[in-house]
């Protein structure tokens, strides 16, 4: 039987601190609170805190649903896309 493996083990530190960051920015830009986001996504307040503490990880699903409220890719949240790289995009 295979052993399930959580996704706080598959990222680093590092990245989990890249994704936290991503989220408080993409959160303070937008001028909402983390209650906001925790209602928009039907997620409690701490949960959206821990992700923001780098904590825990967003699942899979919650990065595909805050990529959409944010209107941005997955890959942006998972710091895999540079801002240079969306800014380039917009300008074309």
């Amino acid at each position: 039987m295979k052993k399930q493996v959580k996704s706080s083990n598959v990222f680093g530190e590092k990245q989990k601190r890249i994704i936290a960051k991503t989220l408080i920015n993409l959160r303070e830009l937008n001028f909402l609170t983390q209650t906001d986001i925790a209602k928009q996504l039907h997620l409690s307040s701490s949960t959206i805190s821990h992700y923001e503490k780098g904590l825990t990880v967003p699942p899979t699903e919650v990065v595909y649903r805050l990529a959409e409220f944010y209107n941005v890719t997955t890959d942006y949240i998972l710091g895999k896309v540079q801002v240079r790289q969306i800014l380039m995009k917009l300008m074309l």
